[in-house]
């Protein structure tokens, strides 16, 4: 930076060059850490099964018989409409 009489103080236009680039890294380390939250909080969102999901994973996977696996459906279906 010049002052008044054309005389060079402190860093310089290589500190103004300096200051200027780590400011933009720095916005785009912020935008990009910024996206990858976003991105990972809507793949979370995704993943959610709802009851009657687990329910059929459940009875496919031999954990409950027919019977439970009807009683409960039943009462699944009775409590979303």
């Amino acid at each position: 930076m010049m002052d008044w009489e054309g005389q060079r103080h402190g860093w310089g236009d290589s500190g103004e060059v300096f200051m200027l680039g780590l400011m933009c890294l720095i916005m785009v380390a912020l935008a990009v850490w910024l996206i990858y939250v976003l991105g990972r909080r809507d793949s979370k969102l995704e993943n959610v099964e709802t009851p009657r999901q687990i329910l059929d994973r459940r009875f496919v996977g031999g954990e409950i018989d027919a019977k439970t696996y009807e009683v409960m459906r039943k009462k699944i279906e009775s409590q979303t409409t």
